[in-house]
């Protein structure tokens, strides 16, 4: 087997490895896909002998099978065709239907390999796509920022699918109800009240009767609207009597919620969502964990859209090494849409208090 040495110029920071990593011995130290985050993390990397396997080359007959496949590969493309799945999958755990659990299961996986495949791009995704029904798209970001979090808090594979599965089910109890209660305007009624205070323990219950009968799950989803000030529901739990993984659900499901824009409000840009996620820290949020989920998404995340003080429009690509300064791809150049976006890394820009485009 041919071995290159990892060189430092041909990583980017903040961009996805094209290939896997091995130390001296063969141990992988990186995966394909996995992003180095600064220039300390590359230089260790390097002095301890890294290095990487040949890229294949395809065969003349298989180029174009092959471009086609990395078409489909395509991470929001991928994304797109997945979330109409959760909402078939949804539908058949809310009507208990045979099957529903591998369904589950196998959702979960999905969206925990389009987290790895390009962390970065699933961000992005969340903040920028707003297609499909609001439940199933709530369903697809939520699990999508749990397995965000598994990764950042480095969780076995029992403990990260479970944290994905309960963030597909945490709403399943009031299916039929999730997409009028988004379009909802003023004060809701008694009625629909009791339904939202109740969804936690019939969402539980719902998973349980197709079968997923780990302590894990069910906890998680019936603890994610407590509170870490203790003024929550269904139980009014407070602080770490809150299992964690309910309360990685809980900031999932505000900064989704926040960022989602309704039929009566537009969403919330993406820095200040993540800004009012951590202004919430030890009201509704675990202080400790909302450093983590800042973290993990990005001070500046991926799809934010951004004005420069240039007077050009831009968006977020990709975070670097310094996180004030994100690689920003210009689409408005003083007044001009630009053919194609280039990219640059941006000291001075304004996305709290600027107009998202």
């Amino acid at each position: 087997m041919e071995k290159i040495p990892v060189r430092a110029e041909d990583i980017r920071i903040g961009e996805p490895l094209p290939w896997a990593v091995y130390d001296e011995r063969g141990v992988m130290l990186l995966r394909q896909g996995h992003v180095v985050r600064s220039s300390l993390q590359l230089r260790r990397m390097i002095d301890r002998g890294a290095w990487h396997e040949p890229e294949p080359e395809p065969e003349k007959g298989d180029r174009k099978k092959k471009v086609g496949m990395r078409r489909e590969r395509e991470p929001f493309t991928r994304l797109s065709i997945l979330i109409p799945r959760i909402r078939r999958m949804q539908q058949s755990v809310f009507d208990i239907q045979s099957g529903a659990q591998k369904e589950v299961f196998a959702v979960a996986e999905r969206l925990t390999e389009l987290v790895r495949a390009d962390r970065e791009a699933m961000i992005a995704a969340i903040n920028l796509i707003r297609d499909f029904d609001y439940s199933a798209r709530h369903a697809a970001f939520t699990g999508l920022l749990s397995a965000t979090m598994a990764e950042e808090l480095n969780y076995d594979r029992r403990r990260r699918e479970g944290l994905v599965v309960a963030a597909l089910l945490q709403n399943i109890g009031y299916l039929e109800d999730q997409d009028r209660f988004a379009s909802s305007v003023g004060v809701i009624d008694e009625e629909t009240r009791v339904k939202l205070r109740a969804h936690p323990n019939a969402s539980a219950e719902k998973a349980l009767s197709c079968g997923i009968e780990d302590p894990f799950i069910l906890r998680a989803i019936r603890e994610h609207h407590e509170r870490w000030d203790g003024r929550g529901y269904p139980a009014e739990l407070k602080g770490k009597r809150i299992t964690e993984a309910a309360r990685i659900l809980t900031l999932a499901d505000h900064y989704v919620a926040m960022t989602s824009p309704r039929s009566y409000r537009k969403g919330l840009h993406p820095v200040v969502g993540l800004r009012q996620i951590f202004l919430l820290a030890g009201r509704i949020g675990d202080p400790e964990m909302t450093h983590a989920f800042v973290a993990a998404v990005g001070v500046n995340p991926a799809g934010a859209c951004v004005y420069l003080d240039s007077g050009e429009q831009g968006m977020v690509v990709r975070r670097r090494s310094i996180a004030s300064q994100p690689l920003i791809a210009i689409v408005k150049s003083l007044g001009t849409w630009v053919g194609s976006p280039r990219s640059v890394s941006c000291r001075r820009w304004n996305a709290v208090n600027g107009t998202p485009m």
